[in-house]
């Protein structure tokens, strides 16, 4: 058995023996865990593109990137601003 194998082996062997509440705890765990390595800019993209609810109800903090993309690809021609 390679070290692959014996990694896929040792996580489902570590699965089966969880129960639904303990796999839960482990999957929250592991998300928060990935959620704190985002800066705030990357943790508002992803949250504002997957559950927009959780931040519509706050006060707007726009990501640097966002802003600045934004800026960007606005046109003025003739006294109007539009994207194209």
């Amino acid at each position: 058995m390679n070290k692959s194998e014996l990694i896929d082996a040792y996580a489902q062997q570590v699965l089966d023996s969880m129960d639904m509440k303990t796999l839960e705890q482990y999957a929250y765990d592991m998300l928060v865990q990935c959620f704190n390595e985002y800066s705030e800019d990357e943790l508002i993209i992803e949250v504002s593109e997957t559950y927009p609810e959780l931040i519509e109800d706050t006060e707007p903090v726009w990501p640097t990137e966002v802003t600045e993309l934004a800026d960007s690809n606005l046109n003025t021609k003739d006294g109007i601003t539009t994207p194209w």
